[in-house]
């Protein structure tokens, strides 16, 4: 059976346990895209040094993702230096998108030595208002 993984902070630094497991049956989902998108930039809220292919976490301003909205990473490179290629958050709710989520940092890939600083545009993320179709089949 399939296992997610719940990256846990909190507890990480106080007992040393860096994940918590959730078993789940079902891993194929089928939704509905709804009629309109949001564009959401991804402003840096840390300065952060890069060396060359270099990829580290970087602090973001917090992007708030509604309940059955799906976060798409824009393929767009945005930033001089390199590009985001993930974002999400510390403290996942146990819903993969039936819940409120927070995005507060993003995964940066620099392709050269050079600086985010903050309140910088390191990317952009597109939010899909979505809704779950009633099957457990894809065609």
């Amino acid at each position: 059976m399939p296992v997610l993984l719940h990256e846990r902070a909190g507890k990480m630094l106080d007992e040393g346990i860096f994940y918590e497991t959730e078993e789940i049956t079902k891993t194929e989902f089928e939704y509905k895209v709804g009629d309109s998108l949001k564009l959401h930039l991804v402003v840096s809220n840390e300065n952060t040094e890069f060396s060359a292919n270099e990829a580290k976490p970087v602090s973001i301003q917090k992007i708030k993702v509604q309940p059955n909205e799906v976060i798409v990473s824009s393929m767009f490179g945005i930033h001089p230096i390199g590009h985001l290629s993930a974002v999400g958050s510390y403290n996942v709710p146990s819903g993969i998108i039936d819940e409120e989520r927070i995005v507060d940092f993003g995964m940066f890939h620099a392709a050269m030595d050079g600086r985010i600083s903050k309140d910088e545009v390191i990317g952009a993320v597109i939010l899909l208002p979505v809704k779950e179709l009633e099957t457990d089949v894809f065609p």
